[in-house]
């Protein structure tokens, strides 16, 4: 993500984003990567409801996978 994008806006758009999937796809888990030093995206998905399930080495980088029941 750019340094310029709030990330108030991005939790509202994970919010909105997981609003319209849930109605469309009826979907009853959603789960998301991210790198464990990405601080910003961890929070985002934090803010967003979604729970740390595990955390892992991938290709030399340590990673975490998130989820929400939706």
């Amino acid at each position: 993500w750019s340094s310029d994008v709030c990330s108030s806006d991005l939790t509202e758009a994970v919010t909105i984003f997981l609003q319209e999937i849930s109605e469309k796809f009826q979907l009853e888990t959603v789960g998301a990567f991210t790198f464990l030093n990405n601080v910003a995206s961890i929070r985002v998905l934090e803010k967003n409801g979604f729970e740390r399930k595990e955390v892992f080495e991938e290709e030399g980088r340590m990673s975490a996978y998130f989820q929400k029941k939706i």
